[in-house]
């Protein structure tokens, strides 16, 4: 699989996907449910309703590719969509999705107001 780096964007589908779809049904998923190009420099991610499965939906110079990660115990933590509908992750956060992180439950630091350093 190409790097989650080299993606110009990383599209979440929040609702579970029946997994024995493949290349033709994901694509119509794409093109139907998430209203985006197939041909975009995009990673789509989608997932089964018990959450353990994943594949990934992608274009790669003359055909598609799917990569996919059935987790043995665990569940990922998938994301709720926006008010767009939309669900997009950096390649950090994927990464972290994949190694079985919570997204929506971590929280960054509190922004602080300092006078002076010392």
């Amino acid at each position: 699989m190409k790097s989650p780096d080299q993606f110009d964007e990383i599209l979440v589908y929040s609702e579970p996907v029946d997994m024995r779809k493949s290349y033709s049904g994901l694509s119509q998923l794409v093109q139907t449910a998430m209203g985006k190009s197939l041909f975009a420099n995009s990673l789509f991610v989608f997932s089964n309703r018990n959450r353990n499965m994943m594949k990934c939906l992608y274009w790669r110079k003359a055909g598609f590719a799917i990569w996919g990660y059935r987790l043995e115990k665990n569940r990922f933590h998938w994301l709720k969509p926006d008010d767009n509908g939309d669900a997009s992750l950096s390649p950090d956060q994927f990464r972290m999705l994949i190694d079985g992180c919570d997204l929506t439950a971590m929280k960054p630091h509190s922004p602080l107001e300092l006078k002076r350093s010392f």
